[in-house]
């Protein structure tokens, strides 16, 4: 009989013990809030699915966004609230049940808020509005791509290569939110092995519509990392429509260079540029198999086709 009792003494302590040592941040946190630059959104009108946040014991948590789930860990500073994913950290405040925070070094601010907390006042914006942009940066992106790229200034091994050109192509997959690859690549590279290709955020509220401005995410380019804001593409400002600008710095230990990128839609003519003939805007007026390119055209080639 006193085993017995020792017993269930035993357990009651271990009990109380575990009880003590819970977090009392602890709980799900539903998603409330999504902000860009635009404005801002109801969390299921910006992304699909359930939206959550669980702050777990022992520095865990579960974060589900867009139907995907994030496993990371948390840290708590004075009201300062630390998640790290796969080593890259992003920080936001937790206070009185509600956690803000700056998702992914993306641009976007969540709310997430335990049940019953107080939860800010704000305006969000019209979802209906958001989609019909979203489908219209959609079909303006998304697809082939072709034209050039060069080295505008390099030292080291690359001083050689500085404005040689050389044709490039590429493909954009942009989803429901506006967020996809794009994977370009060269007649040096294949597409198993591209020159480049990173996730892209494109803004239908910055810029004009159909194009918005797009900015990397994490990627590469010959190997190198691009990271969230390296790209800032933005069609409206190109001196030719139908123009996509991306430039870019890489280093590595044979030297470092300045790059930039050109691109239009597979199928459409370069001879406004090639009539303008404006050293300022091109090195170069032409990408240097613009007649294969055409040629292709006629013979009904795709771009896959003419890169492999």
């Amino acid at each position: 009989m006193k085993k017995a009792i020792s017993l269930l003494l035993l357990l009651a302590l271990l009990s109380g013990l575990w009880a003590c040592g819970s977090d009392p941040y602890t709980g799900i946190y539903k998603g409330v809030y999504a902000e860009d630059d635009a404005g801002v959104y109801r969390m299921e009108d910006y992304y699909n699915g359930e939206n959550y946040l669980e702050l777990k014991n022992r520095g865990k948590a579960i974060m589900m966004v867009n139907d995907s789930a994030h496993e990371l860990t948390w840290e708590l500073n004075e009201g300062e609230i630390t998640f790290t994913e796969d080593g890259d950290p992003f920080t936001g405040w937790l206070s009185e049940g509600v956690i803000q925070l700056d998702y992914m070094g993306w641009g976007i601010q969540l709310t997430f808020a335990l049940e019953g907390a107080q939860i800010p006042e704000t305006t969000v914006e019209d979802p209906a509005a958001r989609a019909e942009a979203l489908e219209a940066v959609r079909n303006y992106w998304n697809g082939d791509w072709y034209g050039w790229w060069y080295i505008s200034t390099g030292t080291g091994a690359y001083a050689q290569e500085q404005l040689r050109i050389r044709d490039a192509a590429a493909q954009i997959e942009l989803d429901q939110d506006g967020r996809g690859p794009i994977v370009i690549w060269d007649m040096e590279h294949s597409r198993e092995k591209p020159l480049a290709d990173c996730i892209l955020r494109v803004d239908p509220n910055t810029g004009e519509l159909p194009m918005g401005i797009a900015m990397s995410g994490q990627g590469q380019f010959r190997g190198q990392p691009v990271l969230a804001g390296d790209w800032l593409i933005d069609p409206s400002v190109a001196p030719y429509d139908n123009l996509l600008e991306i430039n870019g710095y890489y280093s590595d230990e044979a030297g470092d260079f300045f790059y930039t990128l050109f691109l239009r839609p597979w199928g459409q003519s370069w001879e406004d540029v090639a009539q303008a003939q404006d050293p300022n805007v091109f090195p170069a007026a032409l990408p240097e198999y613009y007649d294969i390119y055409l040629e292709a055209l006629a013979a009904g080639t795709s771009l896959v086709d003419f890169f492999r």
